[in-house]
């Protein structure tokens, strides 16, 4: 659980999901935050084409639903467990109590909206800037780095750089080969890190 959180959240009960369960729908009112006490939990929404995009990423110690909290919106998108998960949810009127007697809650919500809006532009930019085979590599490494020990598959690496499954499964193809990675079945073992991350600055050149 993230510092900013310990404590402040114990008072509100668990509910646990199993991979593939829904912490809030595309369309719902945002009637407060999710605080997430362990696990995995993807943000989807479909691209223009209608195909389904995994927006961003969250892990235990995370806050999730501020977007359309604090806009005044409905949820643009929609949580999905990716492994099993325990969340608490922060009610309304709860958050803005915090909010009020909490600064610590107040700096470290900032924090991680900061955060977040960064990660998303570094998206922006590397879509406008980098062939599909780059991002698919970059990708990659977000994820190991982001979750280890979560076993990725080739479409979450699509989903999330953008890309199709044939593409994903060509790339990763082409760093085995050059003894980047190696791969064993569904497994993605990194041999190589910084040599992956030189050839994702060749290709994109």
């Amino acid at each position: 659980m993230s510092t900013f959180l310990q404590g402040i959240t114990a008072d509100f009960p668990v509910r646990s999901l199993h991979r593939g369960e829904i912490v809030f729908r595309q369309g719902e009112p945002a009637r407060g935050l999710y605080a997430l006490e362990s696990g995995l939990v993807g943000l989807f929404g479909l691209a223009v084409s209608g195909r389904e995009m995994l927006y961003t990423l969250f892990r235990d110690g995370q806050l999730l639903g501020h977007r359309a909290y604090f806009s005044g919106e409905v949820h643009l998108s929609e949580a999905r467990a990716l492994v099993p998960v325990q969340i608490r949810f922060v009610p309304a009127q709860n958050v803005e109590e915090l909010l009020r007697t909490q600064p610590e809650f107040a700096r470290g919500l900032l924090s991680e909206l900061a955060a977040l809006l960064g990660s998303f532009g570094q998206r922006l930019a590397d879509a406008a800037d980098k062939p599909a085979p780059a991002r698919i590599a970059a990708t990659l490494l977000y994820l190991k780095d982001f979750a280890p020990d979560h076993r990725w598959r080739r479409a979450d690496i699509a989903d999330y750089s953008g890309s199709t499954a044939p593409t994903v499964v060509r790339t990763l193809q082409e760093l085995e080969e050059r003894g980047l990675l190696r791969l064993h079945g569904r497994e993605i073992q990194i041999k190589d890190e910084p040599g992956i991350r030189r050839w994702i600055e060749s290709a994109g050149d």
